[in-house]
């Protein structure tokens, strides 16, 4: 899978893996990452492939119950069918 312009690539899943680390213990991700939050999830490639079905994708997700109430957050990289949407993040080389 190559969907980034030349010059730019997909992050691995171990680059998802370092950066979900390095977010897990700041105190207000949603704000850093500038999401807006309530029970939302996005998935973002990775250029791991599991097989010719599956690739890597970094998961992202906000949740809270009402305005009011502490936002959070969760990440990971899970596998996930390449016939599904997902977003593309490309990082320089």
């Amino acid at each position: 899978m190559d969907e980034c312009p030349e010059g730019w690539r997909l992050p691995t899943k171990v680059e998802w893996d370092s950066l979900f680390r390095q977010l897990s213990g700041l105190r207000d991700n949603a704000r850093i990452m500038n999401f807006n939050p309530f029970q939302t999830t996005w998935y973002y490639w990775s250029s791991t492939e599991v097989n010719d079905s599956l690739a890597y994708v970094g998961s992202v997700g906000f949740y809270a119950m009402d305005p009011q109430q502490a936002q959070r957050f969760s990440s990971s990289t899970i596998e996930f069918s390449k016939n599904r949407p997902a977003y593309v993040r490309c990082v320089k080389e």
